[in-house]
């Protein structure tokens, strides 16, 4: 039986440690793993030592060392060991004055080198230890650092020169001394720059690591679709001559092949931008310059930090999310020369087969995505006949996306958009690591961990000047009018900026009905009419209109607002954030405090357990896009929350607990004397607009809140009617002697003293403190405030003792 030859990968990338005496590194670790997932793709079929590379503050020296022990031990007599190393690389003078190049390791400490060179991984250790050893029979040792070609040629420097004359004996030497007359038949080493040179990172990478990945990838591949380590070196010559990189040592195998790519053919560079995009460009695109410059900002920057960047637009369903990355992406493509990839991420199966694609004919031109096609021009002769020529084997998926990825992983600047993207789990999977690439992501997601890199860039509703171009602008053109000759009529242009409030500024709302509007003839105050009638069960809203919107974009409000709320489960925690974006609608489309939803849910946000499960199922109303969250307040978009009215199995249990989580967070303040009015004005309204059938103290403490904003508001006449509406409720239901009704009693007698009826004042406070002393006692805070307001009281009527 034949032996088997493995192929064994050691990678090693390090960018720095506390006392290596050099700056750290930034994409040393981050290129290891490049490496180590383009030597284990399918096309180069290694196996990694460890099945990961070592790196960072696990590649101290000791470990190092024992890996390359180990890694030969696994590659055998016979097979091909290849070990890279990527890192810092430091000369070092000892006492006795003799230099050598160290690779510095996570512990490598300078004093010790000079103390003792054994100590850590000099030149000379790799050629006694590794390349004069006559195992494994193949061995290719990959350097990229810096004076990693100090066994190039004679220098003027004599510490040069005599390293050079050491290393170069240790690396050419054909070995026919060893004890079983075996010796290894491969010892070659690829060095990034030559002895006088540093090597430098630039956009993402070292230029020799990202040379020498697209080369693995299918660059440098020989005509019958191998890459050897002759052809990777030629082209890293060609690509890096002024680094001068070397290659050193001997070759009397067979040949080691790094790579094998059988369809050879096929992959080359692309003569064209490639420009890999499903939508062409809006014609009616407004708004949004300050969010375009904004992107331009982050994407386009020449410093290679900007690609760690991850701008994430984000937003409810319809904001105009998708509609502003195709924007950007014709408006600043040639910004991109190394080409424009779009990936929806909506549908997770889809996803391999689209980064695949992205290596076809508009993309890398990697392959053919014609495989009926290519058989043909194999199969027919000049003559016409059919020769018999066997249809080469197709990459398969697999290795398509791998070579896609792999480039995506280069240099160059390209940009990759990840539209409609939700897991963050994707994001991981998919993400280049390394190189040039920048990344633009559009998702409903509004809550990204810290550690994910994800920069948002919130979407809020369009300007009222952008709006009312988006919903005119195609009536405008069906009618060869200008806009301003649509608005000329005063009732006209009322209603205009009254559909543009009904519709909250939100883009897609505006696109359906500015192309139904352009379609029919009704005025736009008779629209406005039916809207506010239907709301989103308008016909408008909803109907399959598809011109001037992205293609493949639900083109219809009620389906893009039920993609965000189909997502949520049946678990406690989606159970919560359903019941808490429910109890919101009820609610005005103004900013909601935190506490008001935490409450709604009947959860007390004063205790620190209920109040993380309360923020907890805020949190995943934020990931599904469902609630919009701004300084320190939530929000539901008027359409999002008559979705919700809408979908409701039972309004008035939602308004009951809307009710309860307004009513008790009012209360709350005010008895810490924070309460002011305006977060709270238009909710109060908008709750005292339901009418329910019967008086209960729900309608009670609403009353009750409703008299305490108007206080609050100095609007005295009607804080007091709410008031005393409350207050008979309450008797009612509560009775004369209990505490709601004694808050109620204290509230009437604020308002008689602002309006000064100080009798009346008294009696209510009065009445106020003695079921406060009886049910809380004299010394409770509650009970203070009255007596304080009752001095207050003294003092208005001149008992000032």
């Amino acid at each position: 039986m034949t032996e088997t030859q493995p192929n064994i990968a050691l990678v090693i990338g390090i960018n720095g440690g506390p006392e290596t005496g050099l700056p750290p590194l930034r994409y040393a670790e981050e290129t290891a793993y490049q490496v180590a997932r383009m030597l284990t793709s399918p096309a180069s079929g290694f196996t990694l030592h460890c099945g990961e590379p070592l790196v960072g503050a696990a590649a101290t020296t000791d470990a190092v060392r024992r890996a390359i022990f180990d890694a030969r031990r696994a590659a055998g007599r016979h097979g091909l060991l290849l070990i890279y190393y990527i890192g810092h690389g430091r000369y070092i003078t000892d006492a006795s004055g003799h230099s050598d190049v160290f690779l510095v390791t996570s512990n490598f400490r300078p004093e010790d080198a000079r103390d003792d060179p054994s100590a850590h991984l000099s030149m000379e250790w790799l050629q006694e230890k590794v390349l004069r050893h006559s195992t494994p029979d193949r061995l290719l040792l990959i350097l990229d650092c810096c004076y990693a070609g100090a066994v190039g040629e004679a220098a003027p420097d004599p510490v040069v020169d005599n390293l050079r004359r050491r290393l170069a004996q240790a690396l050419n030497i054909q070995r026919t001394d060893v004890a079983d007359g075996s010796s290894g038949t491969m010892r070659k080493t690829l060095a990034a720059v030559s002895p006088w040179h540093k090597a430098y990172e630039g956009d993402g990478a070292t230029r020799y690591s990202a040379a020498l990945l697209r080369g693995l990838a299918g660059a440098a591949a020989l005509e019958d679709g191998r890459v050897t380590w002759q052809s990777l070196h030629a082209m890293l010559q060609v690509e890096l001559a002024d680094a001068q990189p070397g290659e050193y040592g001997f070759d009397r195998s067979s040949g080691a092949t790094l790579a094998y790519y059988p369809d050879r053919a096929r992959l080359r560079t692309p003569e064209h931008q490639p420009f890999v995009m499903p939508h062409p460009p809006l014609p009616n695109f407004v708004g949004r310059e300050e969010e375009l410059k904004h992107l331009a900002t982050m994407l386009t920057g020449e410093q290679a930090e900007d690609v760690a960047l991850l701008p994430a637009i984000a937003g409810i369903g319809g904001i105009g999310k998708t509609r502003l990355a195709i924007e950007f992406v014709h408006r600043y493509r040639d910004r991109f020369p190394d080409g424009v990839f779009w990936l929806s991420m909506e549908q997770p199966e889809t996803i391999e087969t689209q980064v695949a694609a992205c290596g076809g004919p508009r993309g890398l031109q990697l392959f053919d995505d014609e495989p009926g096609e290519q058989l043909r021009r194999q199969t027919i002769g000049f003559d016409g006949e059919l020769s018999r020529f066997e249809r080469p084997r197709r990459l398969s998926l697999r290795e398509r996306v791998e070579q896609v990825r792999a480039i995506w992983e280069g240099p160059g600047r390209r940009l990759i958009i990840f539209d409609n993207l939700e897991d963050p789990t994707l994001l991981e999977q998919w993400r280049p690591r390394g190189g040039g690439s920048r990344l633009l992501i559009t998702t409903r997601r509004q809550s990204w961990k810290t550690g994910s890199g994800v920069r948002l860039l919130p979407l809020t509703s369009l300007t009222d000047e952008a709006s009312l171009s988006l919903l005119l602008g195609p009536r405008a053109i069906e009618r060869d009018r200008s806009i301003a000759d649509l608005l000329a009529d005063q009732g006209e242009a009322e209603a205009a900026q009254d559909i543009v409030r009904e519709l909250g500024g939100l883009p897609l709302a505006l696109t359906l009905a500015g192309r139904y509007l352009a379609e029919c003839s009704m005025t736009l105050a008779r629209y406005l009419e039916q809207l506010r009638t239907e709301s989103i069960n308008h016909h408008s809203l909803n109907a399959e209109l598809v011109e001037g919107l992205p293609s493949g974009q639900r083109a219809s409000i009620v389906a893009s607002f039920a993609l965000s709320y189909q997502r949520l489960g049946n678990d406690p925690t989606d159970h919560l954030a359903r019941t808490i974006w429910l109890s919101a609608a009820q609610l005005a489309p103004e900013p909601i405090l935190d506490e008001v939803l935490i409450r709604a849910a009947e959860l007390d946000p004063t205790d620190d357990t209920q109040r993380e499960r309360g923020e907890q199922a805020l949190r995943r109303l934020r990931e599904l896009g469902l609630i919009e969250y701004s300084d320190g307040s939530y929000r539901l978009h008027r359409l999002l929350r008559a979705y919700a009215r809408s979908v409701t199995d039972d309004p008035l249990a939602d308004w009951r607990r809307a009710v309860r989580g307004l009513g008790q967070t009012v209360q709350q303040l005010d008895e810490k004397l924070e309460l002011s009015a305006r977060p709270f004005l238009e909710h109060i309204r908008q709750l005292l607009d339901v009418r329910v059938a019967n008086r209960d103290r729900d309608q009670a403490d609403l009353l009750h809140a409703a008299g305490l904003i108007m206080y609050q508001d100095n609007d005295y006449p009607t804080a007091r009617q709410y008031l005393q509406e409350a207050l008979a409720i309450k008797e009612a239901v509560l009775g004369r002697r209990h505490r709601s009704t004694a808050l109620t009693l204290h509230g009437l007698g604020r308002v008689a003293l602002e309006e000064g009826d100080y009798p009346t004042a008294r009696q209510y406070l009065q009445e106020a403190l003695a079921i406060k002393e009886a049910v809380l006692g004299r010394r409770h805070r509650s009970t203070a405030l009255t007596l304080h307001e009752l001095g207050r009281v003294a003092y208005a009527e001149g008992d000032d003792p």
